[in-house]
């Protein structure tokens, strides 16, 4: 169930180096422009310099984004097994679909903000592309209105002393078995999967969209080094996500879990919109 996933993995890993070598060259940004213009001699010449509020804004994006998916991915399982009383061969079989569903869904969002960005400011479609991603994250808030509550467990299960490596809930439902289970209301199965398409749409066009502002507002000039803070930034997410998130949905639930996400990616909306015209090519500005 496990190793075919990393197997598979690794044959997409090679696929896609041997792609890389065969059909991708190197060249600089610079090259596209006329080196007679003003624009041109201006940034080489080094008299216009890379916006740090601009690029601190996008990088600090970036890394929020990505925090934001290291949620989905960490409490996919133990959420629907709680909300939903599935086993944790159904969990994973279900969630693997539902994520299936979601890389096709990013992967049409990829290709649709190739002609939407000829059509419409790129600021503006990542404004668009986070209030896409809140409202995925705030669809899996279970809803006060709502009279039911998550399924009791089956099996025997200490709420205080739970193990997801070793419950063993193959032959009986498991339920939900933490505390908060008592007082919060349940999940709906079709607001969880309107929730995971949005955050599939949001993030695919976040990350692609941010990724492209931020190379414009660096320039012409050489991006290895700003594009390795861009990606450390998104590593350092993955690191620190997965610890949170599992700290506050075995402690508080999924309410405050997605409650606190989606607060941080209010707080990005609006540091976008304050920082709206300096996230423009170096050449604009």
């Amino acid at each position: 169930m496990y190793t075919t996933a990393a197997f598979l993995v690794t044959l997409l890993g090679i696929v896609t180096l041997v792609l890389f070598l065969l059909m991708f060259k190197s060249y600089r940004i610079a090259d596209t422009l006329d080196e007679d213009t003003e624009d041109y001699q201006s940034i080489d010449d080094g008299k216009i310099e890379i916006d740090k509020v601009g690029a601190f804004v996008s990088v600090l994006t970036f890394l929020l984004a990505v925090l934001a998916i290291a949620y989905n991915e960490t409490i996919l399982v133990p959420l629907t097994m709680a909300m939903f009383a599935w086993s944790r061969n159904e969990a994973v079989l279900y969630n693997g679909i539902l994520l299936t569903g979601g890389a096709a869904v990013s992967a049409l969002t990829f290709l649709a903000i190739k002609y939407i960005s000829k059509r419409c400011d790129e600021r503006k479609i990542l404004l668009g592309s986070l209030a896409i991603l809140i409202t995925g994250y705030t669809l899996q808030i279970p809803m006060p209105f709502t009279s039911s509550y998550p399924p009791a467990p089956q099996v025997a299960v200490n709420s205080t002393d739970i193990d997801f490596n070793t419950l063993d809930c193959e032959g009986a439902r498991c339920g939900c078995y933490f505390d908060w289970c008592t007082y919060t209301p349940q999940l709906f199965l079709s607001q969880y999967i309107i929730a995971v398409a949005c955050v599939s749409c949001g993030y695919a066009s976040t990350t692609l969209t941010v990724t492209t502002i931020y190379s414009k507002i660096l320039g012409p000039k050489p991006q290895g080094l700003f594009m390795g803070l861009l990606t450390a930034g998104g590593s350092f997410s993955r690191m620190v996500g997965p610890v949170f998130v599992g700290f506050m949905f075995a402690e508080y639930g999924p309410v405050w879990s997605f409650l606190s996400i989606s607060i941080v990616l209010l707080l990005t909306l609006v540091m976008i919109i304050a920082t709206y015209r300096r996230l423009v090519p170096m050449c604009q500005r």
